[in-house]
């Protein structure tokens, strides 16, 4: 009801613990679409909920992640990402997609698939659940880290960002992830402002859209 969404019909499945499934399909106004293309040099990027996911439970799989540090997590993954959709919408953001278990560096190179324009990242900006530094610092990562890392080779100063433990969570999957929208650098603070009211409240600008730079790259990481 929340989401204005019906659930019609089901399908039954055998296992030793408890799962649920969803298929998706829907009708789409053509001019609403928000593709993750569409970006233009000086925009930014607003990455409405915290990274993590992965590497927290990944660690409570282990036995090491706090109760708390778990608790965030599924606070954060029961918010759902339709008040932000409807936010970057009315707020004129022209690209958008949903950070899954890709990470947020393989949606980045998504969005500068098929153009050549460059990204600059703020790495200190992107927010970060609770735990989620101790366990990525301890190595404890999830299974698809390994896929995600492959991304790497589009980061420009690899070598010197690569030291930051934060640097690894570029690569976490996400469960049920936030948005991260595209938008003109006039119109970023409202954006932000409206995305906190509506309970998105670690929503941050982390990077901007830069002009093509030849022969290098395209992703810059900044402040690691």
């Amino acid at each position: 009801q929340q989401s204005n969404t019906s659930l019609i019909g089901g399908h039954t499945n055998e296992g030793k613990e408890l799962a649920l499934g969803l298929s998706c399909q829907g009708i789409v106004t053509p001019e609403k679409i928000l593709l993750k293309t569409a970006i233009k040099p000086e925009q930014v990027l607003i990455l409405s909920k915290p990274l993590g996911i992965g590497t927290l439970f990944a660690a409570d799989m282990r036995l090491l992640a706090k109760g708390r540090w778990i608790d965030g997590a599924i606070a954060t993954m029961l918010i759902s990402n339709q008040a932000a959709a409807e936010i970057f919408i009315k707020q004129g953001a022209t690209a958008c997609t949903d950070i899954t278990g890709f990470g947020l560096l393989g949606h980045l190179v998504e969005i500068l698939r098929g153009n050549n324009y460059r990204l600059e990242l703020d790495l200190q900006a992107i927010p970060i659940l609770e735990g989620a530094t101790e366990t990525i610092s301890q190595g404890i990562t999830s299974s698809l880290q390994p896929e995600n890392l492959a991304n790497a080779s589009y980061i420009n100063n690899l070598s010197s960002v690569s030291k930051s433990t934060k640097y690894q969570l570029l690569f976490d999957p996400q469960t049920s992830g936030g948005l991260l929208g595209i938008i003109a650098a006039e119109k970023a603070n409202i954006c932000l402002e409206k995305l906190k009211e509506a309970g998105y409240n670690q929503s941050a600008i982390i990077g901007s859209i830069k002009p093509p730079k030849p022969n290098n790259p395209p992703i810059n990481i900044i402040n690691y």
